[in-house]
């Protein structure tokens, strides 16, 4: 029985048709996964079923019995939102309860100074204790593992895999649709494609899709390429025949040839009506012509950076920091080396995205200090990506940089899998994904010697995630890197800070040797 239906829905934004006539029918228990590019209309599809965008065209039907729970990206939560939640007698228990359950403290003080220092993960478990307090039988998640540590992921697949309800999610993270959903909603072009299956099922069957429109494609490639080649000697063989009964004409008197077809005439004539038809053959099977397939664009960053700097860039001693009477971590004595791609290991909540804030100034030390190399310049970049100027765009944002580095910046956007018809539109209609990229471009047109990066992948596609995993290994700075991506850190780091009992330890391995040899 359909639970959620979309007829005919057409959204345009300025000049940008985002969903083009789109249709869908999702029915009771269906665990489906909403995937595309950055840009493409995922969160704006799932936004006009909740009613908080209009569709341009189109109609949009929720069945009586649905209860619909809501998870929205964690940058649109603000700490009042949290402490609303706090503050619902009507479903608290069950709020609490979900807290407990991603290990997050029920005594958590719903203060304004504790809730504006609120990690990206803690933000997300927040919200989606929230949803989940409502017993909704219908979850709509718009990017629910995003700065969500790995045991909470683990969490949210039992709990998706359990759960008798209906569930639209949509996730860039390969692992989760892999764990939870058995269908895939492909969102390209404006328009949606189904799929049955998880993740690796819709891979498998768009590697087959492709390969077969391949093989169509060239097939007709070569069809029209020999009748093509057959109609030009056709016209040959007419033209050369009317050539001859020209010649034939002028060796003869007009009484004799008056109504009589010369062979070379008659031959011309054949060859004519042949070389038409032909082309008649062409224009019906070109009715079904196959476009050639696209083949997803290569993405590259292409990190500049700086590593002709003091082996030392930056020491800390005895650095502490808490918010009232929440000790985050104390006694903290760390160093960052040159060449170190260091990986800030921890759960949600234990003090990561804090450690990065004091580094970088944003936030006030308790006691300690941090000691900073006079040749250290830092490039950072915050989760959430709010300090881009929103009413700018990206044309207007080029205009600081002189000719070469607004080329170098236009290139890498371009790179990056950017619309140049995005360059005239203002930063805050940009998806967070291309608010994402668009900020790593920024870091990379300048020589940094450490990249401060939280939750890097956080908003990026997959092709994205690839790509930067790439630049990263190639990156001649130093990096400080939080996230909850396995596979990233895996590749990327060498050292690891691992957070723990309000404690933050350096250890010399990197993310994968760390894990091997069970320290954590």
């Amino acid at each position: 029985m359909s639970i959620i239906k979309l007829e005919n829905i057409t959204k345009i934004y300025g000049d940008k048709l985002i969903l083009d006539k789109v249709s869908l029918d999702i029915n009771e228990g269906d665990k489906v996964g909403i995937i595309g590019l950055n840009g493409s209309g995922k969160s704006t599809l799932v936004k006009i079923i909740m009613g908080l965008e209009a569709a341009d065209s189109g109609k949009v039907w929720i069945s009586n019995n649905a209860s619909l729970g809501y998870l929205r990206q964690v940058t649109d939560y603000k700490a009042d939102d949290f402490i609303d939640m706090s503050l619902d007698r009507e479903n608290v228990s069950n709020f609490f309860k979900v807290m407990g359950e991603f290990n997050m403290d029920k005594t958590l003080e719903f203060s304004d100074s504790r809730l504006a220092n609120l990690s990206g993960g803690e933000k997300t478990k927040l919200a989606i204790a929230c949803v989940l307090s409502s017993n909704p039988n219908t979850l709509i998640l718009d990017e629910p593992t995003n700065h969500v540590d790995i045991d909470s992921v683990e969490w949210l697949i039992n709990l998706i895999n359990g759960y008798n309800g209906t569930a639209l999610i949509v996730s860039h993270d390969r692992y989760f649709l892999n764990h939870t959903v058995n269908k895939i909603i492909e969102v390209k072009d404006g328009k949606i494609k189904l799929f049955y299956g998880n993740y690796d099922d819709y891979e498998h069957e768009k590697k087959k899709e492709f390969e077969l429109l391949k093989s169509r494609y060239e097939l007709q490639q070569k069809r029209d390429k020999k009748i093509t080649s057959e109609i030009s000697q056709l016209k040959n063989w007419s033209e050369k025949g009317e050539r001859q009964a020209g010649r034939q004409f002028k060796s003869r008197s007009d009484s004799k040839m008056k109504g009589v077809k010369t062979n070379a005439q008659r031959k011309a004539a054949k060859a004519s009506r042949s070389a038409e038809s032909k082309k008649t053959r062409l224009n019906q099977v070109r009715e079904d012509y196959i476009e050639r397939p696209k083949e997803d664009k290569d993405v590259k960053f292409n990190f500049m950076g700086e590593s002709n700097s003091s082996d030392v860039l930056i020491k800390t001693f005895d650095l502490s920091k808490s918010f009232e009477d929440n000790l985050v971590f104390s006694k903290a004595n760390l160093y960052v080396n040159r060449n170190d791609k260091i990986g800030l290991i921890g759960p949600n909540g234990c003090g990561k995205t804090t450690f990065i804030k004091l580094l970088m100034d944003k936030l006030c030390l308790d006691s300690g200090e941090i000691w900073k190399s006079l040749s250290l310049k830092i490039a950072y970049m915050s989760q959430d990506v709010f300090d881009l100027d929103g009413e700018k765009t990206i044309f207007q944002m080029a205009s600081d940089y002189d000719n070469e580095k607004k080329q170098f910046f236009y290139s890498n956007l371009v790179n990056m899998g950017f619309d140049r018809n995005l360059f005239n539109h203002k930063i805050k209609t940009l998806s967070l994904g291309e608010q994402m990229r668009l900020k790593l471009t920024q870091i990379i047109i300048n020589d940094y010697n450490l990249l401060i990066l939280d939750e890097p992948t956080n908003h990026l596609d997959l092709p994205n995630k690839i790509e930067l995993e790439k630049a990263l290994l190639k990156y001649p700075g130093a990096i400080i890197m939080a996230s909850h991506d396995k596979y990233l850190l895996s590749k990327v780091t060498n050292k690891v800070f691992v957070f723990k009992d309000h404690m933050i330890q350096r250890y010399e391995d990197g993310y994968s040797d760390f894990i091997s040899k069970g320290k954590n």
